[in-house]
């Protein structure tokens, strides 16, 4: 008998169900162990941001195997969502999630310290952004 489609095939959504559930523990555990890491060594790795966006990219890629914009965008969302928490903890350390009031306090300092303006943030935000823009053009299928 002729097979005329494959019915192991998955559809869109379900593949982008797929890279949800491996990219948001992807981010989550890269975002912590980065900022463990850094909170440890208290020195800034701005290359690593590249780094986060191109594996975050790499896993939606290769696990939702999607074509359609909003793999990009998941992966970006991810990216920003991974440099953020490392950002939080390499800034306040583990306690920086201990209340509510310590998370709202950490996160909206990180977001100042992102949008201050002297050479050294702005060197860094630029690895931040590239990082992202690898996660973008890394998590479909083209």
């Amino acid at each position: 008998m002729l097979k005329v489609f494959n019915s192991h095939a998955i559809s869109r959504n379900q593949r982008f169900t797929k890279a949800i559930l491996w990219g948001v523990p992807t981010a989550l555990i890269i975002g912590i162990v980065y900022g463990i890491i850094s909170y440890i060594l208290p020195f800034e790795f701005s290359i690593v941001y590249i780094g986060i966006g191109y594996l975050i990219g790499y896993v939606i890629k290769n696990k939702g195997r999607g074509v359609h914009l909003r793999f990009s965008i998941l992966a970006a969302g991810l990216t920003i969502l991974a440099i953020l928490i490392g950002d939080v903890l390499s800034f306040f350390g583990p306690d920086a999630f201990g209340s509510l009031d310590n998370v709202i306090f950490a996160f909206s300092t990180t977001f100042m310290f992102w949008l201050s303006v002297n050479f050294g943030s702005l060197l860094g935000l630029l690895f931040r952004v590239a990082g992202v823009y690898f996660a973008y053009i890394n998590s479909r299928i083209v």
